[in-house]
């Protein structure tokens, strides 16, 4: 696994500890690996989920009594989470149609949609679909301040 692939993964490893699993509540959590913050890193380091938000980070000694904990390879990056992206579309354009739609899903069907998007996504990730995702991780970060989605031109 490369440095990013494990950077990654151990940010997104948070993700499904910040909604309640089987009745528990997301206090119940910590997740404990090697963490990097604004003071540094802490190699043996813990972050405390409590109710779906990140509580304490610090030494895994300091992990309050009665969490369950999940240790964790790579790297962790507390408050640095994503959970749900597709960051490879993020290197085109934001596409803004002509029209409204009635949902959510009827513009995957117009052929409008494959022109603009779809078929210039795919030659990118032909040429070069490793580079697109380190690409478009930075931007996302360069440009919005941890937000994935660009604000809107108007906005």
């Amino acid at each position: 696994m490369g440095r990013l692939s494990r950077l990654v993964f151990g940010a997104l490893i948070l993700a499904p500890l910040t909604l309640p699993l089987s009745g528990a509540r997301a206090a119940d959590w910590a997740v404990v690996g090697t963490i990097v913050g604004p003071n540094g890193i802490i190699s043996d380091g813990a972050v405390s989920i409590s109710d779906k938000m990140i509580t304490a980070v610090g030494p895994s000694s300091s992990l309050p009594g009665g969490s369950k904990s999940v240790k964790v390879p790579g790297i962790i990056l507390p408050g640095f989470i994503d959970l749900h992206n597709h960051l490879t579309w993020n290197v085109l354009p934001r596409w803004v149609p002509g029209r409204k739609f009635n949902n959510r899903y009827e513009w995957q069907d117009t052929a409008e949609y494959d022109r603009v998007l779809v078929a210039p996504h795919g030659v990118v990730l032909g040429a070069a679909a490793c580079e697109t995702e380190i690409y478009a991780e930075i931007k996302a970060i360069a440009r919005t301040r941890r937000r994935i989605i660009p604000p809107k031109p108007d906005a």
